[in-house]
């Protein structure tokens, strides 16, 4: 007894400083379970996403994990897992609320965020990237993954303490690029702790706004890519439970290789050696980053709301079309005032979680970094197939109460590319004179998607706000 009085003691004495005396002490919970496939003779195909389709996994290069963290707040509980896939619908992050309700009564959780690193050396998971016309998808590992997500979730909440907040964030413009106009990257690289009263390190988040495609389609292995190497530096440096966010990563912002690392080394020309390398540099930028970063604290505040994106993308219709992309969450045509059909439907979600000063939007797919920190092109170029497009409310727009403001992309859906309207460009004449479109289209569910989730979000955000301005 006069152990846990002596901590209680220590604790409160150790947030005094940074803490409100009234305010109360968060608990933060940090796991990790491997969600591997197993690749070898006798075993399923392992169909590789994120590139071409029809290749198949030959070899494990690094694991795959599902890394996550819970946080209580009052009686508010929300959790966060990330996954290292190309994506996962709507459908298996349903599924795995539901069974984590029915089996955790007791240990509710009132928000689950279920996002995933969009490495494009992991299984398909979407059934876009198979032998075609047959599935990538296979069910068992689809399973796999939702009770990897279970009992992380479960861990997670065993291992919840007493813990205090940071947030810090660097920047590594030297390690990306934009291969499309107009050039528009979110440099943040951001990074929240979680600690004890001792500072030891429970878990350590990490967002950034990248492709994580360092392997390229050359290598046919599954693997983490770069983020897997940054978790693991951080863990021997930090000790708890590293996770990885991604955020916007459309438009279409990939790594980018310097001749010289941080460290004078000329990078090297094997991707493998070069994945080792980009990681380590990432992670001691961000281990560099994490000195004196701020202490935050405040209310946990969440929204979600279901939104319904029109499937205007003849390769995806097609997919669903022969079998290979299955989605549960669709609804195939609803009819308009004017007696005309909508094309499929998506049934998909946008959310809003807010930590005191720091706010994430929660975006179904790979949102473009202006339609958060803003560059959406104005004047459209007259080569754009819809240049009077209204520019969408801007994500980071939405949130001028909060300090710190995070995309965490691909979550709790996948629905490909999310590109401003006015940028959209698949029919001739071509923006910037070029020959042919820009990449990007192929992989977006239509030019509506943009507008109606950024619309969504301003939504969320405006009804926050008024919740925030009541009195008490």
């Amino acid at each position: 007894m006069l152990n846990r009085f002596l901590f209680a003691l220590i604790f409160l004495l150790s947030v005094c400083p940074i803490l409100n005396a009234a305010e109360p002490i968060p608990k933060v919970g940090s796991a990790k379970v491997e969600i591997t496939p197993i690749v070898g003779l006798g075993e399923p195909d392992v169909w590789l996403a994120g590139f071409n389709p029809n290749s198949k996994a030959t070899d494990v290069h690094s694991k795959l994990w599902a890394r996550g963290l819970t946080i209580k707040y009052e009686e508010k509980r929300v959790a966060i897992v990330a996954l290292d896939l190309i994506g996962l619908f709507r459908d298996e992050t349903l599924k795995i609320r539901e069974e984590y309700a029915k089996a955790n009564p007791d240990n509710p959780i009132d928000y689950l965020i279920i996002s995933s690193t969009h490495t494009h050396s992991g299984p398909d998971t979407i059934g876009y990237w198979g032998p075609l016309p047959k599935s990538g998808v296979n069910p068992e590992y689809q399973a796999k993954i939702r009770r990897g997500v279970l009992a992380t979730l479960k861990k997670c909440v065993e291992n919840e303490r007493l813990a205090r907040l940071r947030v810090g964030r660097t920047e590594i413009p030297e390690l990306i690029g934009d291969s499309r106009l107009p050039n528009v990257i979110d440099q943040n690289f951001w990074i929240l702790t979680a600690e004890d009263a001792g500072g030891k390190i429970l878990a350590t988040m990490m967002n950034w706004g990248i492709h994580p495609e360092v392997l390229n389609r050359d290598r046919r292995v599954v693997s983490s890519d770069f983020p897997g190497v940054v978790r693991d530096e951080i863990e021997k440096a930090r000790g708890g439970v590293a996770i990885y966010v991604s955020g916007s990563v459309g438009g279409l912002t990939a790594p980018r290789f310097p001749k010289l690392d941080d460290l004078g080394q000329p990078f090297a020309e094997k991707r493998n050696d070069r994945v080792e390398q980009y990681g380590q540099m990432v992670a001691r930028r961000a281990l560099a980053a994490t000195k004196d970063n701020e202490f935050f604290y405040g209310p946990v505040n969440f929204r979600k709301t279901e939104i319904e994106i029109p499937l205007n993308n003849p390769q995806f219709l097609i997919g669903f079309t022969i079998g290979a992309i299955k989605r549960e969450t669709i609804r195939l045509s609803r009819e308009l005032p004017d007696g005309k059909k909508t094309p499929p439907l998506l049934l998909s979600e946008v959310g809003l979680l807010t930590i005191g000063p720091v706010a994430m939007a929660i975006i179904p797919g790979e949102l473009y970094p202006e339609l958060a920190i803003g560059g959406v092109q104005n004047p459209a170029d007259p080569g754009a197939d819809f240049p009077n497009a209204p520019i969408e409310p801007l994500i980071f727009d939405q949130l001028p109460e909060f300090k710190y403001k995070l995309v965490f992309g691909l979550s709790n859906d996948m629905l490909g590319y999310i590109i401003p309207k006015r940028q959209w460009d698949r029919e001739p004449p071509y923006c910037y004179g070029k020959p042919g479109p820009q990449y990007g289209e192929i992989n977006s569910c239509g030019p509506e998607a943009a507008p109606i989730i950024c619309e969504a979000f301003r939504k969320l955000a405006a009804d926050l706000r008024k919740e925030l301005k009541k009195p008490e």
